[in-house]
């Protein structure tokens, strides 16, 4: 048994995660007063694209994906998602 994706969230708290067909969302609060860094990368599935979104999963921005994952900073008691589409 693997992970469908391997999740990196040191400091931060997973609050919700999704997959419908190829895109899996993930949404994440940081509930810290420093920023903290989340980082998505490969497991059974491998991230393709990237999209930042907010908690009604409109899409914020697009997140480069370098070397089969994605990373960004998470801002002091932010709440965040990150919608993928994946291979695999």
């Amino acid at each position: 048994t693997g992970q469908l994706v391997a999740i990196d969230a040191d400091g931060l708290m997973i609050t919700g995660f999704e997959r419908q067909g190829d895109v899996v969302r993930l949404f994440v609060l940081n509930p810290d007063d420093a920023p903290h860094r989340l980082t998505v990368g490969k497991g059974m599935l491998e991230p393709l694209t990237a999209a930042r979104i907010d908690l009604s999963r409109r899409q914020l921005g697009a997140l480069a994906v370098t070397g089969g994952g994605v990373g960004l900073e998470i801002g002091p008691r932010a709440w965040t998602g990150i919608e993928l589409t994946v291979a695999g």
